[in-house]
């Protein structure tokens, strides 16, 4: 079996454990579509659709979570059959890159989002999985699983954990990307900070400076990654599109 089909977003696992977890604790007997807590639906089946794009995407959507789904984005570049997290949430701020952005842009973004980036977005992503180093924050390090390069994740980490807007230019520039996407909202990149900072360079030693529980905290607040959520200027970049869930930049002209 391809690693790619034995491999599925950490936002998805997350997402999906969660959901299960709510299942049982709520009722064994609860139907899979009702409203199982947290404001998740988990559908009964999956809801599977093919959309128009470069690289023949079809979705498929596995709960509901208020107006928004999560699921499965299944593409193909290059012959290869790939699969990551979707949430429909993503795709205002993917459909304004893809009007406003040049077609072979580069998005720099948390590994999870890499997939939605390149097969709904049809922009490129540094990275679409996992490095080694953060395999203890997502799954059985012993599981067979794709891992992208320690060096790139470690670049994206220290470019949204960076206080300093000319370092995060600097890493951007390396890998010729203009542009920052983070997710805000209930599942967005707060929550899951501890493992940003973690690429960053920051030890879990030191984790309390920065991130406890879910929230950025202390020094944390000091990064490109908390300035993004909370939409504040930026010297060198510019907010571009911000909605309910999703924040862009870019680097100023």
């Amino acid at each position: 079996m391809n690693k790619q089909w034995k491999y599925i977003g950490i936002a998805s696992v997350v997402g999906i454990t969660i959901i299960i977890s709510l299942f049982f604790l709520t009722s064994p007997s609860t139907p899979s579509n009702e409203r199982i807590g947290n404001g998740w639906v988990m559908y009964d089946a999956p809801v599977v659709m093919a959309i128009e794009g470069k690289y023949e995407p079809t979705i498929s959507l596995l709960a509901q979570f208020g107006d928004f789904e999560s699921g499965d984005i299944i593409y193909t570049r290059d012959g290869i059959e790939r699969r990551g997290y979707f949430f429909s949430g993503f795709t205002s701020a993917l459909d304004y890159l893809k009007e406003n952005s040049p077609e072979d842009s580069t998005v720099l973004a948390w590994w999870d989002y890499g997939n939605m980036i390149i097969g709904y977005g049809e922009r490129e992503a540094l990275a679409i999985n996992p490095s080694e180093k953060l395999l203890i924050g997502v799954t059985d390090p012993g599981s067979d699983v794709e891992t992208d390069p320690d060096d790139v994740l470690d670049d994206i980490g220290k470019a949204l954990t960076n206080a300093d807007s000319v370092e995060t230019t600097s890493i951007l520039k390396k890998y010729n990307a203009k542009y920052l996407l983070v997710a805000a909202g209930p599942l967005g990149d707060e929550g899951k900070a501890k493992w940003i900072f973690y690429a960053g360079g920051i030890s879990l030693d030191d984790m309390d400076n920065y991130w406890i529980d879910g929230e950025i905290v202390g020094q944390g607040r000091d990064t490109i990654l908390y300035k993004m959520l909370n939409q504040e200027d930026i010297e060198g970049f510019k907010l571009i599109f911000s909605d309910l869930n999703t924040r862009v930049y870019r680097i100023s002209p």
